[in-house]
Parts: C-alpha cells; structure tokens; sequence
C-alpha cells in the first residue's frame, strides 16, 4: 500500500486489489486540473479505482464531470470507477448525471465489490471490517 499526496485535496493511495483516490475538502476549479491528473494516473495503475468523497466538502459542476469523465474512461478500458460515500446532495448529483455511476456507503464496501476475491478487507483509517 502506497500513498501518493497530489495535493492536500487530492491523494492517491494503492490498495490490494484497487486505487483509491480521496478528496478532502472543497473542491474548485482550482482542483480540476490535480483531479484530473490524479484520476489519469489511477487509471493507468490499475483498472479498479473507488474515489472516496466521504471527507468532500463543496463540488463545482466541472470537478463533477472531471469525475464523470474518469468513470467514463475507466468503462473504457475494462475497468471500473466507482464512488464511496458521498454526502447525500452529492450522491443525488451523481445518480441524476445521465451516466451509469456506481455508489457505494464506504469505501470497504466498495472495495469488497471490486475485489470479491480478498476475504477480509480493513483499514484502520475507515475503522471497519468487512468479511465477504
């Protein structure tokens, strides 16, 4: 596991089996272009990325649709992109886009999803355990 810091808003972490990009805090369009590089670099680590927004404050509409533009480029590629617990008004921003999203409650929930083959998935930082 290694973790990657773009920027105080924007890390990169690689998990087993998966890449987790967490965003903290606001983000603007001042953040479009670390999100974006960010999401680039998950996509060319591995083909499942969980984007954590459960530490997300506001979202502008093109930081949205830079994470929009992510999901669509992971499909692409065979992947998947999905997101863990987002705010409620942020979970509703993402199922009303007119793209298929995936939204789970936690990021080890989304995790069990992607890797169905590990059996039990902690990280002390989300405080949970999960066994599938």
């Amino acid at each position: 596991m290694s973790t990657v810091p773009v920027s105080d808003r924007v890390t990169l972490l690689r998990l087993d089996g998966a890449c987790l990009v967490r965003i903290i805090g606001d983000v603007d369009l001042s953040t479009v272009p670390e999100l974006r590089m960010t999401l680039q670099a998950a996509l060319t680590q591995c083909p499942r990325i969980i984007v954590d927004l459960s530490r997300a404050g506001t979202v502008e509409s093109l930081c949205l649709r830079t994470l929009l533009a992510g999901s669509g480029a992971a499909q692409r590629h065979g992947g998947a992109l999905v997101f863990a617990a987002p705010p409620l008004w942020l979970r509703r921003r993402l199922r009303a886009s007119r793209q298929a999203v995936t939204v789970f409650d936690s990021v080890p929930q989304a995790l069990s999803a992607l890797s169905p083959e590990l059996a039990i998935v902690r990280h002390s930082r989300y405080g949970e355990t999960r066994h599938t």
